[in-house]
């Protein structure tokens, strides 16, 4: 059976969707726990500092993984061939 351009990939968009909701869980679990991951591997400066070091690097998760996401695609589809 031959595929037009119009129709809708079922199994790409529910396996997109289940990508997308265990990564919303695993970063707002981080952003509940952020007292206690600053308490465990942050300098104990002051409590304001150890959020914020948390902070910074659940921003940076936030901006490393679409940035991953252009350079492995661009990376793959180019090796691919697709």
């Amino acid at each position: 059976m031959a595929s037009t351009g119009g129709s809708i990939n079922v199994r790409a968009v529910v396996g997109g969707m289940l990508g997308w909701m265990v990564d919303v869980f695993d970063l707002t679990l981080v952003l509940f726990i952020a007292s206690v991951l600053g308490m465990y591997f942050f300098p104990p400066t002051n409590l304001i500092a150890r959020l914020l070091f948390v902070f910074a690097s659940y921003s940076l998760t936030l901006l490393a993984r679409p940035l991953g996401g252009i350079i492995f695609g661009h990376v793959l589809i180019g090796s691919v061939g697709g």
